[in-house]
């Protein structure tokens, strides 16, 4: 109960930052296109493990970060990923 508490609590977070979040699942694939590797560091230097998958991986245009999460992060472990998404979406801007 926990893990889906928090899949839904990241994705909704994400959905309302304006990311185009795939699935529902404890593995959510955040799509930024071109700008998956940047964001990635950007949110490493923020504390956030994310990796980027990128082509040829997936297909050019579709790259994404990869997030999973568990029944163990705590929500102020959530809004801090929510945080660092949200900063770096206004930096993309």
């Amino acid at each position: 109960a926990k893990l889906a508490h928090n899949a839904r609590s990241l994705r909704a977070g994400l959905l309302n930052r304006g990311w185009e979040v795939l699935g529902d699942a404890h593995i959510l694939p955040v799509v930024v296109g071109a700008d998956a590797v940047p964001l990635a560091t950007r949110l490493w230097e923020r504390g956030v493990f994310a990796p980027a998958i990128r082509y040829p991986t997936v297909a050019l245009g579709a790259e994404r970060i990869r997030l999973t999460v568990s029944a163990a992060h705590t929500d102020t472990e959530i809004e801090r990923i929510l945080d660092a998404f949200g900063d770096a979406n206004e930096a993309r801007s």
